[in-house]
């Protein structure tokens, strides 16, 4: 697996072009808080080894060009699938391979040295009735990580609480230096609510029918994260919800949308071999 340096996606900030590249170092400024892939059993858990950004880029040779960002997805189990949001994979196309150049989807892991290392999603299935998709890094020769996030068992309603980490898209562009902006996902925490539960109900753009909405809306670039119920009494930190859109109205009403575990959590996708979501996610856990 290649490796890429510290993502300099770098423009004129006055110029919102799309033109970027991976390979030239850039110094971490003192707002970044960077994280090592942990990937050994006795270090401490940390959120960011596990909840990552999706995103594409162009290969070629040995150089990894950025092109966009995605979303945000997490991991699952010890065999390297993870999930996130149907459409945060969709919006990413194909994998043409054009004049030596290779178009891919990857998962983004930030390492000890401060590299970004990437992660390509060599397998993807489609939920198909939700906005969920289950997909597989290709971590090899690297064991994959074993989560700390299983999804949830039980049944959630109105008033559960819970914590949200992702990557929004509208912080992507706040870092400038020398007069260029460096594209660079941060992992933000988020905390709400669920404000009420919808069956057989249709949303606007969002596959599905059942439904969390949520008090608090992540932004572009939440869609994939994990909704968390961690104040459980054994410790674990289960996942009880995906978040996958929002709704901003013109009476001032903002509200996510995830959709509950139980919407998908007894899918057995094709490339599980048999085993649902739920129990690839509590493999050796």
């Amino acid at each position: 697996m290649l490796r890429v340096s510290d993502i300099a996606l770098s423009y004129p900030a006055s110029r919102q072009c799309e033109v970027a590249f991976l390979s030239r170092r850039v110094p971490v400024g003192p707002c970044f808080t960077l994280t090592r892939l942990n990937i050994v059993p006795e270090k401490p858990l940390l959120v960011r080894d596990y909840i990552f950004p999706v995103m594409t880029v162009d290969i070629q040779g040995a150089t990894w060009h950025y092109k966009s960002f995605l979303g945000t997805g997490f991991l699952i189990g010890r065999r390297g699938y993870a999930l996130t949001a149907a459409h945060v994979i969709e919006n990413g196309g194909n994998g043409p391979r054009l004049g030596g150049i290779t178009h891919q989807i990857v998962g983004a892991f930030v390492l000890e040295s401060h590299e970004w290392k990437g992660y390509i999603i060599d397998n993807a299935e489609f939920h198909p009735e939700h906005d969920i998709a289950l997909i597989h890094l290709h971590f090899s020769p690297d064991p994959p990580p074993r989560s700390f996030l299983p999804l949830s068992e039980t049944t959630e309603n109105a008033s559960r609480t819970y914590s949200q980490w992702c990557y929004p898209k509208d912080i992507l562009h706040e870092i400038v230096v020398n007069g260029h902006a460096l594209q660079r996902p941060d992992l933000v925490y988020l905390e709400g609510y669920v404000r009420r539960r919808m069956s057989n109900i249709s949303l606007p753009m969002i596959r599905g029918h059942t439904f969390f909405e949520l008090s608090t809306p992540g932004g572009l670039g939440a869609s994939g994260s994990p909704l968390i119920a961690k104040d459980t009494p054994d410790g674990h930190w289960p996942v009880f919800s995906i978040y996958v859109g929002e709704r901003k109205s013109e009476k001032d009403l903002s509200v996510g949308y995830g959709v509950p575990s139980e919407a998908f959590r007894d899918w057995a996708p094709q490339c599980l071999g048999g085993r649902t979501l739920l129990e690839e996610s509590q493999v050796e856990r």
